[in-house]
């Protein structure tokens, strides 16, 4: 977890405003993540495995742009406060910080919320998917006694006694 270090010299405007800049950009990313895993949850409640595909394709995507993004954000906090083990708490320590980085900042925390809250609904649903799936093959295969009636071959009709009568006098 990072440690809350505060600048020793008030970052400038223009430094304050690319990081608000990147924070919007991962805000972005944020948000598509987010619109990604509801398709993928569409795409699993209406059995369209292409549709799940492609979410699942967006998604790794996402998250690999995310984690640029996120590094990018690391550097620029690096030089900002000169520590590398730097987080976003110290803009509340700040004399009078642009509004539109705090307003950045709140919004893409709600999103980071709101897409881990897609995340386990996901989950849930996916587990509940398989779970179904695998009832449904138990059932389908534990229900197979033998060959239906009305499947094996005609039996042979009995064949007709043949009345042999002996006659022990004889």
């Amino acid at each position: 977890m990072s440690t809350r270090i505060v600048p020793s010299v008030r970052p400038s405007d223009t430094e304050l405003e690319a990081l608000a800049s990147a924070l919007g950009r991962e805000l972005e990313l944020v948000r598509e993540l987010r619109q990604a895993l509801r398709d993928q949850r569409a795409g699993i409640a209406s059995h369209h495995t292409a549709a799940v595909e492609d979410s699942l394709q967006r998604v790794g995507h996402l998250l690999m742009a995310l984690e640029e993004r996120r590094r990018a954000r690391a550097q620029l906090l690096e030089t900002m406060a000169g520590t590398s083990n730097s987080s976003l708490a110290w803009i509340d320590d700040l004399p009078a910080p642009p509004a539109a980085l705090g307003v950045v900042r709140h919004e893409l925390r709600t999103a980071a919320r709101e897409v881990a809250h897609e995340v386990a609904v996901n989950h849930e649903v996916l587990r509940r998917s398989v779970e179904a799936g695998d009832a449904f093959l138990q059932a389908l295969f534990s229900s197979v006694r033998g060959i239906d009636p009305c499947y094996r071959p005609e039996a042979a009709p009995p064949e007709p006694a043949t009345g042999v009568i002996m006659n022990r006098r004889a």
